[in-house]
């Protein structure tokens, strides 16, 4: 598998900006995240929450169902990851702005940012941070005192 450029212009998918995630509407939900049998939960509500957003977006039933799929796909990758490598307590914030989505995964493994897979052979896992880049319009990660939030901007269409 060769390594995918993001298309929103980041010059390497490896690296993860340093930046605070944009500012986003006080209409959200958050979960607090506790094992990863728990996530099949998570995504059913995040798909019900994404859904009724996606039918004000005004885009097309087929597109707005992709939006929804990928905004999912980033949000389960995000908190799998919290939970995998970072530390408790965990949490995943989904924000609904006018023409996209903010999904945050919030830990305390402040020393241990995000990496994506380098050299491993496909079926081993680890390209999640890929997909992401690759949906995402913007994507960082960012630490503040003991939190460490892991974020993607997603579009709604």
């Amino acid at each position: 598998m060769t390594n995918p450029t993001p298309r929103n212009g980041i010059t390497s998918p490896l690296h993860w900006a340093n930046a605070p995630p944009p500012a986003a509407r006080p209409s959200g939900k958050t979960w607090e995240l506790i094992d990863l049998r728990h996530l099949s939960a998570v995504r059913h509500q995040a798909r019900s929450f994404l859904a009724g957003s996606a039918r004000n977006a005004g885009a097309s039933a087929d597109r707005q169902q992709d939006a929804v799929e990928r905004a999912v796909t980033a949000l389960d990758e995000l908190a799998s990851n919290a939970l995998r490598h970072g530390r408790p307590p965990t949490s995943v914030e989904l924000f609904d702005n006018e023409h996209s989505w903010l999904i945050v995964a919030v830990d305390t493994a402040t020393t241990r940012l995000p990496v994506p897979a380098t050299g491993r052979p496909e079926g081993q896992g680890g390209y999640g941070m890929y997909l992401i880049a690759d949906f995402a319009l913007a994507h960082g990660t960012h630490v503040t005192g003991d939190r460490k939030r892991v974020w993607a901007q997603l579009p709604k269409g």
